[in-house]
């Protein structure tokens, strides 16, 4: 088989980056045919994090800003501040199991306990969608590195919200009640 022109590095390097800023790395792999040995697990659970995050974070901003208050959210620190003053830090927590211990959630943030209040999120087994949200007040996260197992789920379930309009309701109710 013989090429019909021959691109120099510079522009190979080029069509490359074009590539993959358009599709991904997964479909450039896909297109010449190669089969990566890494998995893309993580590269995937990480894409779905931030997606929750960021549906939780509007949903926040919308419903607060719909009653005439100020939300803001910075999506690099994960943190919402309403009315310049209270700041609420988002963290998703990926569910972890080891073989003879308990089901574990974690996150890869490192913990701030100077924000007012924290939403925990934990995902489901498979860390594809929400299992449930806690809206906790700062002394509940004073460690920078915090794990929620079956053991300390209990103390935390007075905290527990079901659904992402419940989540809403509390943050508002907590924030904006005078």
């Amino acid at each position: 088989m013989q090429r019909r022109f021959c691109l120099s590095n510079r522009e190979m390097l080029a069509r490359l980056s074009s590539l993959l800023r358009e599709k991904s790395l997964r479909n450039a792999y896909k297109l010449i045919g190669h089969v990566p040995e890494a998995s893309f697990r993580y590269i995937d659970a990480r894409r779905l994090i931030v997606s929750a995050q960021t549906e939780i974070a509007n949903k926040l901003v919308g419903d607060i800003r719909a009653v005439g208050r100020s939300a803001i959210f910075d999506e690099k620190t994960g943190v919402l501040t309403i009315d310049g003053k209270v700041t609420i830090s988002i963290l998703i927590f990926r569910s972890k199991h080891e073989r003879g211990r308990w089901q574990r959630w974690v996150t890869e943030r490192r913990i701030d306990p100077s924000y007012d209040m924290f939403v925990v999120v934990r995902m489901d087994d498979t860390n594809v969608s929400v299992l449930d949200y806690f809206l906790l007040p700062a002394l509940e996260m004073t460690s920078p590195h915090v794990s929620l197992t079956g053991k300390n789920q209990a103390r935390l379930d007075a905290y527990r919200i079901g659904t992402l309009d419940a989540l809403s309701y509390a943050v508002r109710a907590q924030v904006l009640s005078p």
